[in-house]
């Protein structure tokens, strides 16, 4: 029953992001639940939650630096999507067409779970020159519901040495850009 119940939340939450979804090309996105702001070394790709019957096979935070990184991530995606077929589909077309010009730029993606879909805000603010910080702040209070799986990925400048993820109240992750 859990599992129909988190199925169908699923369905719901997809279904409501692809209607709310606009063609809106302005440096700050607003998507349902979600604001984001962008600097010139720090872009957004996708923002997606999923009830945790999806699982991404990777570590909670990667980086990825070539294309063949990318390609593997992609095929590992496609090993899960049975699980929740629009959702990973949702995720392969965001991370082959987020236009990452590896040269100059590397992949992050990150998983955390939380307990429950919050509003909140995603902002991406410069620290210094080698540090940048993707900040999550809650807008409102958590509610009663089974725990769901986010996942963040974001474009980050090769100058960036290490990036700061600090979702919600919980431990802040550091990422070291520069580690193979």
């Amino acid at each position: 029953m859990k599992k129909i119940f988190l199925l169908l939340s699923s369905v719901i939450i997809v279904a409501t992001l692809t209607a709310c979804s606009g063609g809106d090309s302005d440096s700050s996105v607003t998507e349902q639940n979600t604001s984001v702001s962008q600097t010139d070394k720090v872009t957004k790709v996708i923002v997606e939650w999923t009830p945790d019957i999806f699982f991404l096979p990777t570590p909670t935070a990667r980086v990825i630096k070539t294309q063949d990184e990318l390609n593997k991530t992609i095929g590992e995606l496609e090993v899960a999507k049975d699980s929740d077929p629009d959702t990973v589909e949702s995720w392969i077309s965001s991370l082959q067409n987020s236009d990452i010009d590896f040269e100059k730029e590397n992949l992050i993606t990150y998983a955390f779970l939380y307990g429950c879909i919050p509003e909140y805000k995603v902002d991406t603010t410069l620290a210094t020159d080698t540090q940048s910080n993707i900040i999550m702040t809650k807008t409102r209070e958590e509610c009663d519901s089974a725990e769901i799986l986010f996942f963040l990925a974001y474009k980050v400048s090769k100058d960036i040495e290490t990036v700061q993820i600090i979702p919600f109240n919980q431990e802040t992750v550091t990422i070291n850009m520069t580690q193979p």
